[in-house]
């Protein structure tokens, strides 16, 4: 058996990652967890490019320790230039990876964005 993913674009909702994190929950889905390029050219296809996308990326538990929402560490990364930069604006580190114009950012969980939250299911 072999695990794949149907994706749910939230283009009209801006959440905090925290309530991203939980409106995915409440789908029984998590924030995508971009593992390739491939899955990195489709979502960047579906998004508006115009806009940014929380990602299920994040450092939150170790300051450069950036972990998957699936728990496991990135093999792929597509950050932008000069990214992970962990800008610190009004005394808050960028712990949370965006995907804006087909690359990733840090920054700050608290912000409200819009998300992708992929929803696991078994091929048989």
């Amino acid at each position: 058996m072999a695990c794949t993913f149907a994706y749910r674009i939230y283009d009209k909702v801006q959440l905090s990652y925290e309530e991203a994190e939980k409106q995915c929950q409440r789908d029984r889905a998590r924030l995508i967890a971009i593992k390739t390029s491939e899955q990195q050219r489709i979502m960047t296809g579906k998004t508006s490019r115009s806009e940014a996308y929380w990602i299920g990326l994040d450092d939150r538990a170790s300051e450069g320790d950036f972990v998957l929402s699936d728990g496991t560490k990135p093999k792929y990364l597509n950050w932008d230039s000069g990214q992970p930069n962990n800008y610190i604006k009004n005394e808050k580190d960028q712990d949370c990876a965006m995907l804006f114009q087909g690359t990733w950012n840090d920054n700050q969980c608290d912000q409200t964005l819009r998300f992708i939250c992929e929803i696991p299911f078994l091929e048989v």
